[in-house]
């Protein structure tokens, strides 16, 4: 007999301090929602207008519950957490400062009529300001399949192949919806606790269970770009963080296997190409440090002859700093936006 729900979906949102994009994020869930959905919002001791913000739209729709925690547990509990309070069938995983787009519920409620236990969406990435750059995605244009099975080895290696981006392993959380009876079967790691990524082990969990990922084409999320809320950690932590958490999740999941371990980290190291690896060792300035980070690149699967050259173009170290300015400063313009848009015309 199948279980019954008090909701198909539930859209999870953890937050702290983001009361002006999470605005955003309900005035794009809101209208689209009706009785069999619920909105979800764990606020991790936020101390701006977060609560006078949920209030607001739980005046327009009901359906929001609204939980507050008097202490700032970080994301990795966080998720668990709303998860945990969550009353749907699905839930879906929504970081407070993105939105999704105006057909996305009528879509993914298609997708879910299907039964599949994940489903992993693309994303428009946006601006500062949620205005449209690109449309993003996660595996290779038009793949053959859009459903697979990755607890088979064979089928997770042809889907690691086809990945083009860090999101296809599971990274970015508003890409993410999944049964949460199949999340429940697994448990929390206090491992990963801190690390950005307890989510990852969870939807791991879930595939070595037997669940099956639907890949959605269509982009369902408005992805906020130069908005990382771990960025405060610094540049070589920041990086280390993907570099750690994912060098922990090869070995959690694939202890024995060098080529899938091979394969899953090839993905994470997209996020981060040569030129990052240069601010990488432009920023870390103990050498013991920086011989302990390039031992975990090289098991990454980064070249010693990379690695090299790149310690050796970051002794310009002013200029490497000069240009992770200016990079900046292009990325959150407004040309980064038509100079995209400029290429894509010439390319036709």
């Amino acid at each position: 007999m199948k279980p019954q729900f008090d909701f198909l979906l539930s859209v999870c949102i953890p937050t702290h301090n983001r009361a002006s994009l999470l605005r955003q994020t309900l005035a794009s869930i809101v209208p689209q929602c009706d009785d069999a959905i619920e909105i979800v919002i764990l606020d991790s001791a936020s101390t701006d207008g977060t609560r006078d913000v949920v209030v607001e739209y739980q005046a327009q729709f009901p359906g929001i519950s609204y939980f507050y925690s008097d202490k700032k547990m970080g994301i990795d509990v966080d998720m668990a957490k709303t998860v945990e309070l969550a009353k749907g069938e699905y839930c879906w995983l929504m970081s407070s400062d993105d939105a999704i787009t105006s057909d996305a519920i009528r879509i993914l409620r298609n997708e879910l009529e299907h039964g599949y236990e994940i489903l992993l969406c693309n994303r428009i990435v946006c601006d500062l300001h949620l205005k449209p750059v690109r449309n993003r995605s996660w595996l290779r244009n038009n793949p053959i399949t859009t459903v697979f099975n990755l607890h088979k080895r064979e089928e997770l290696l042809s889907y690691l192949h086809a990945a083009v981006e860090f999101g296809s392993i599971f990274s970015y959380m508003s890409a993410l919806v999944f049964k949460r009876e199949e999340w429940n079967r697994t448990e929390y790691d206090d491992a990963f606790t801190g690390s950005g990524y307890g989510h990852v082990v969870r939807i791991f969990g879930i595939i070595s269970n037997g669940g099956r990922l639907k890949y959605i084409e269509h982009p369902l999320v408005l992805n906020r770009s130069f908005n990382d809320s771990f960025a405060e950690m610094g540049i070589t932590r920041r990086f280390m963080l993907d570099i750690d958490g994912y060098l922990s999740l090869a070995m959690r999941f694939f202890p024995k296997d060098e080529t899938v371990q091979r394969a899953f980290l090839r993905v994470m190291t997209l996020e981060h190409p040569w030129y990052q690896i240069v601010k990488l060792r432009a920023y870390t300035d103990n050498k013991k440090d920086w011989r302990d980070i390039r031992g975990k690149l090289s098991r990454c699967g980064y070249a010693d002859a990379l690695l090299g050259i790149c310690g050796f173009l970051a002794k310009a170290k002013i200029l490497v700093k000069i240009a992770v300015r200016f990079r900046y400063i292009y990325n959150t313009s407004i040309f980064h936006k038509y100079i995209y848009l400029f290429k894509k015309l010439v390319k036709g």
